[in-house]
């Protein structure tokens, strides 16, 4: 073969695992994918094969990773350094792209893609990790990635070129992922590190990951259309100066796991180059208004803007780190880096909007003229409590909203984003249908 990692070829007999995927091709070989320290080479994973992550398989610096639609790729169980994952390296790029008809689907080994493994059960593999040159607002300006054995020097990643390119990644599914090496030191569904801003992402799935479901460490990279479904941590989780953009994206909890729909942390310089990401037409779907979970904290000195957003079903909704200095998250705010402009508040454990954001401290008392001009601000800035319409129900989720999610919009300056004319990931038109295994399993209607 034209790459360097060890192959091994498994015959199934024609009624045996291939007969478990739904495929026009005829399945009758497994193909083992095992790094013995010179990455997976350059090479294309093909739709009439199916494939087998055996441990850690990097895309070394210069090796290129084409996946064809319709691909699977399973991994084997395992834990920690154990673990079985995808890494593209810094200077190492992955084309898979799939299409709405075909996805590209990760998932784990006992995973017959029929039911075989139940939609909410997690940490059985690693999960993908793509790492670039881009910057991240660390000491030295680069830093080892979690998840990996700190000693191996393929797990570096941040740079200096925010336009760095790591490849083409859409329209995948990854499932039932997540390992920790140790607390705070994990594998999460996707993990984004310092990946530049010509690297295409959109369309990505990740659903029950025993973390987050996706954690950007830095870097510039802008994703499109994204579902982060069922995680035991946070949906998505913004670290050291991540400063991309996002739109039509999708968080759900379950009611017996999850923490944020999306957290906030700063990096090393707290005062120029903290995390910023900018969403617009989010749908953030808690576990309920009981216990002690909400939507989107900020600290460490971090920021991000939110506009024609949804966020319903959660017990709280934002804090906001205050810590009377110039490098905490609410001097963010008061510099238009810390932004909540015209979105929709709904079923939430709080009595009015003066519940919704909410300065908190370690340190300090939080003075109340400040706490009430962020309540003066949620109003002025379009924010409202209203009901968007999404029916959420025990076992299932039916998405295209009912009420009036149009209204005041912002707009926005920047070619990437789209100027759609109403609030939430969907409007019309259910754009996980068909390709996203939420879809699959009638969860997402």
């Amino acid at each position: 073969m034209k790459n360097n990692i060890l192959v091994i070829i498994s015959i199934f007999i024609i009624l045996g695992f291939s007969s478990c995927r739904k495929s026009p091709y005829l399945i009758d070989e497994v193909i083992i994918l095992k790094d013995t320290g010179t990455g997976i080479g350059t090479t294309t994973l093909t739709a009439d094969k199916e494939y087998l992550i055996d441990g850690l398989v990097f895309v070394n610096d210069g090796q290129v990773l084409s996946i064809e639609p319709g691909t699977v790729i399973r991994a084997k169980p395992g834990q920690g350094e154990n673990a079985s994952a995808l890494i593209v390296c810094r200077g190492g790029k992955i084309n898979a792209c799939g299409t709405a008809a075909e996805p590209i689907i990760f998932t784990a080994e006992s995973d017959d893609l029929n039911g075989s493994i139940p939609l909410e059960t997690s940490g059985l593999w690693g999960g993908i990790i793509i790492l670039g040159n881009a910057p991240v607002n660390i000491e030295n300006g680069e830093a080892k990635i979690e998840g990996i054995p700190v000693y191996d020097e393929r797990a570096d990643y941040g740079g200096t070129d925010p336009n760095d390119d790591s490849g083409t990644f859409c329209y995948v599914s990854i499932r039932h992922s997540g390992t920790s090496l140790s607390a705070g030191n994990e594998i999460n569904g996707l993990t984004l590190g310092g990946v530049g801003s010509k690297t295409d992402i959109h369309h990505i799935e990740v659903v029950s990951n025993s973390d987050d479901g996706v954690e950007f460490f830095g870097g510039t990279v802008s994703c499109k259309y994204m579902i982060s479904a069922f995680c035991g941590d946070d949906a998505f989780d913004f670290d050291d100066g991540y400063s991309g953009f996002g739109q039509y994206w999708l968080t759900i909890q379950t009611n017996s796991a999850g923490d944020l729909l999306s957290e906030h942390d700063g990096g090393t310089d707290l005062y120029n180059n903290y995390t910023k990401p900018t969403i617009y037409n989010a749908t953030f779907i808690g576990r309920g208004i009981t216990g002690s979970k909400g939507l989107i904290s900020f600290r460490n000195g971090s920021g991000g803007i939110y506009r024609n957003s949804v966020f319903i079903n959660q017990a709280w909704g934002v804090k906001i780190q205050y810590e009377g200095s110039n490098y905490d998250s609410y001097s963010k705010f008061t510099t238009n880096g810390l932004a909540f402009e015209n979105n929709i508040f709904y079923y939430l454990g709080i009595s009015d909007y003066t519940g919704v954001m909410n300065l908190v401290s370690e340190t300090l008392t939080v003075p109340l003229e400040k706490q009430t001009e962020i309540n003066e601000y949620f109003i002025n800035a379009g924010n409202v409590l209203e009901d968007p319409g999404i029916a959420v129900e025990s076992d299932h989720i039916i998405i295209l909203p009912t009420g009036n999610i149009n209204g005041q919009i912002s707009e926005t300056s920047d070619n990437w984003f789209d100027n759609a004319e109403y609030k939430g990931a969907f409007k019309n038109i259910n754009w996980a249908l068909g390709w996203s295994y939420l879809s699959k399993t009638s969860y997402l209607r």
